[in-house]
């Protein structure tokens, strides 16, 4: 029905109908609106909160949930969801996980969000007993070299942040 997110931004021809649909829990539309949230109104605290009522059922939300979270600096939160995700879908070092990642990437780059700076300090992957940050994670050139499975997850995650918070985010902290 709508192929353009336009369409679904606030005074959009569909934005009535996108909202019945958020209204009632569809996941698909859940999963634009926060990325509608993260990248046009830089409100990642609300994205986050809409989209924990679906993990860790939908395991794009449960992935999506662990990387916003990376970005807010909410490692602990982050784990928890990279733990969830580890236990009802999938290991963060598949292919399936690989796919996933790429496609959440393609689907921010839609909304062409403005780089603001709004969270840069505050980019955190966590680093407990289960989840830490990939040994080869600097071992692969980011512009050149699309990392292997280990350190996926982590550079979509940094590159959801810069995408979101702004340039900045480009070198590692």
């Amino acid at each position: 029905m709508c192929h353009d997110p336009n369409d679904i931004f606030i005074g959009g021809r569909c934005r009535s109908f996108f909202e019945k649909c958020l209204n009632v829990g569809n996941i698909d539309v859940v999963l634009f609106e926060i990325l509608h949230l993260a990248s046009r109104h830089r409100d990642l605290e609300a994205a986050v909160a809409l989209l924990e009522q679906n993990v860790p059922i939908d395991v794009e939300s449960t992935l999506t949930y662990g990387v916003l979270n990376v970005c807010l600096g909410d490692e602990v939160k982050a784990s928890e969801a990279f733990q969830q995700f580890i236990q009802h879908h999938d290991h963060l070092h598949s292919e399936r996980v690989r796919q996933m990642c790429n496609e959440l990437e393609w689907k921010l780059s839609w909304y062409h969000p403005e780089q603001m700076d709004t969270y840069a300090n505050t980019l955190k992957y966590p680093n407990d007993k289960v989840i830490k940050e990939p040994d080869c994670a600097y071992d692969h050139d980011p512009f050149f070299d699309r990392f292997c499975n280990a350190c996926n997850v982590f550079w979509t995650a940094r590159n959801v942040c810069r995408m979101i918070l702004g340039p900045s985010m480009m070198l590692p902290i």
